[in-house]
């Protein structure tokens, strides 16, 4: 429903995630990194009845003061009252998450090549720029509903109740 959207708020970790969630039109944006911040600095940004979305990325080697911040942002803002909180995981990073998602692309080097790139770093250039990002996506044969749809990682197990799908977001 779209007129729902307008309470969905995404939190972020790269600017890369921005524009898939801007092109496929699922609620607003925040760029936030809850493995390295606060999330405390921000609450006041979320209104109640939101349903705060935070994606995140799996591909560093996380300490256990990361691991441990990233629970109790959670935990803050699921005892916060009105504000839903449910999480988004790229197993690896938002260019894995893309290749598991489009069947017409098997790796990075097919991924990067699809938007006219050669290395990570120009893919994310690339990708910026791209106006009709949903049109490529769709003609690499995107599929929304696999993505953030692989299993949790283990550190975070205990709050496996959080864990959503892109089919999930209403």
């Amino acid at each position: 429903n779209r007129r729902d959207m307008a309470k969905n708020i995404f939190c972020f970790e790269g600017e890369t995630e921005q524009a898939l969630i801007k092109a496929l039109k699922i609620g607003k944006t925040h760029k936030f990194n809850c493995w390295e911040n606060d999330i405390k600095k921000i609450i006041r940004r979320f209104t109640i009845g939101s349903h705060v979305y935070i994606v995140f990325d799996t591909d560093k080697s996380l300490s256990e003061s990361e691991i441990s911040r990233f629970i109790r942002n959670i935990t803050f803002i699921s005892n916060q009252p009105g504000l839903f909180i449910h999480l988004l995981q790229q197993t690896k990073n938002l260019e894995d998450e893309l290749v598991y998602a489009c069947n017409q692309i098997k790796n990075n080097k097919q991924l990067h090549s699809c938007f006219d790139g050669c290395s990570a770093k120009e893919f994310k250039e690339k990708f910026l720029q791209i106006s009709n990002l949903e049109d490529r996506l769709n003609r690499a044969g995107f599929n929304r509903s696999l993505l953030w749809s692989r299993e949790l990682i283990n550190c975070l197990e205990p709050l496996k109740d959080k864990k959503k799908m892109f089919d999930d977001i209403s």
